[in-house]
Formats: C-alpha cells, sequence, structure tokens
C-alpha cells in the first residue's frame, strides 16, 4: 500500500467510526477531539486533513481519536488490530504479494517486501511517521 492509500483508508475508517457514533462533521468532531485530548488543540483543518485523507494523526493525536471513537488504535490506523495474527506457512512457502504487501521504491530501483500481519503494523507504523516527517519537511 502506498502512503496515498494508507491515508485515504485511514480517512474512510475515521468517517465510518463518525458515522457510528453519530458525530455529523469535522467540525464536531474537533470539539469532542480537544475536550478529551491532554497536549495542544488540534484546529477544524488538521482534522479536516485527516478526513479528506491528506494527513495522518500523530501517535498521541490517535491514541485520543481512538480513544473518542471507541477504536483500536491500530485499526483506526492500518485496519487492523495489533492482535491479528498471521496465516501460519509450510516449510519454504512465502507470503504472496497482495494487499499486504508494502511496496518501497527508492530513486534508484524497487524492493518489494512481503511482510506478515503480525509484524505489518509496527513496520507501518513506522513508515507512516517517515512520510509524514518528510511531508511537514516540504
Amino acid at each position: 500500500m502506498t502512503t496515498k492509500q494508507l491515508k485515504a483508508a485511514f480517512a474512510e475508517r475515521l468517517s465510518r467510526s463518525m458515522k457510528r457514533l453519530n458525530i455529523p462533521n469535522g467540525a464536531e468532531l474537533c470539539r469532542k477531539f480537544n475536550l478529551l485530548h491532554t497536549g495542544a488543540d488540534v484546529t477544524d483543518q488538521a482534522i479536516y486533513k485527516w478526513l479528506d485523507g491528506t494527513t495522518m494523526p500523530r501517535q498521541a493525536n490517535l491514541r485520543t481519536l481512538a480513544r473518542l471513537l471507541d477504536v483500536d488504535k491500530h485499526w483506526l490506523a492500518y485496519g487492523l488490530s495489533r492482535d491479528t495474527k498471521a496465516k501460519p506457512l509450510a516449510p519454504g512457502e512465502s507470503y504472496p504479494l497482495s494487499a499486504e504487501t508494502i511496496e518501497w521504491v527508492p530513486k534508484k530501483g524497487a524492493l518489494i517486501l512481503t511482510i506478515n500481519l503480525e509484524d505489518r503494523a509496527g513496520f507501518q507504523e513506522v513508515t507512516v511517521r517517515v512520510a509524514s516527517q518528510n511531508d511537514e519537511e516540504s
């Protein structure tokens, strides 16, 4: 999954979670979020960027958001829970390339890395953090 796809999938899970709790829009989510969050307030603009898939929240904000929406933080961020277990493989078998494959394309060539679901959440968390830092520096 590319960073863009990750952000879009996150935005969809965020929207579905808001609908489930009858939170009608980003402004209301922002108000409820800032009442619960112990860190710096977030702006309406930040919330709308989360909702349109432009950005993803930082880890502290993600924790508060998951608590507010009463969902698992890893599910909200990646679409799976931390307890998700990968299917065991037979000796010599490898995971097929699928939606669970993470692709990274550096400037000089490409690396396709297939990882099991158990390790995916941590790997994606690091990937999203690095991508977010790069977006902020741009």
